[in-house]
């Protein structure tokens, strides 16, 4: 189930100061419009994240997936899904997986994305800090935040 509403602002178009919806995207920019539309992006990114926020009454967190596209410096959030839940917050992705890094390579919609296409980005309780984060994923400068592991 898809959590992002479909009238959202899950835009961001290069040299524009806020995000914008699909409605608007035609308008603004009618060649990134039909780029989006027909899938011609350069990257398809997943972004895991945890929760208090979208938690059940079992677990401390959920887990949290979002499906991001991008054409150069343009992105779209195209879903936002609950994969599950848990009680632990620490994710270690190396040579010995925490077990909640171990349960999110457990799952199969995250099994597409390679090395480098799937990130893990800390706590995120707002989609003002989730934007944050993704444009420091898209845009490279993820490396500075200690917070985004790539895995």
């Amino acid at each position: 189930m898809n959590l992002l509403p479909t009238d959202y602002a899950n835009f961001w178009i290069s040299g524009h100061t806020n995000w914008i919806t699909y409605d608007n995207l035609k308008e603004v920019d009618s060649t990134i419009y039909l780029l989006f539309a027909n899938m011609s992006v350069d990257v398809d990114s997943a972004i895991i994240f945890i929760s208090k926020n979208l938690s059940n009454l079992s677990s401390t967190y959920a887990i949290v997936f979002c499906e991001v596209l991008a054409y150069k410096e343009n992105y779209s959030i195209e879903s936002i899904s609950i994969l599950g839940y848990t009680n632990e917050s620490d994710a270690e992705f190396g040579l010995n997986l925490s077990p909640l890094a171990q349960q999110i390579e457990n799952y199969q919609k995250i099994t597409p994305y390679q090395f480098g296409e799937k990130y893990y980005i800390g706590n995120c309780e707002t989609m003002s800090n989730l934007k944050n984060k993704l444009e420091k994923v898209l845009n490279f400068t993820w490396t500075t935040d200690k917070e985004i592991i790539a895995f």
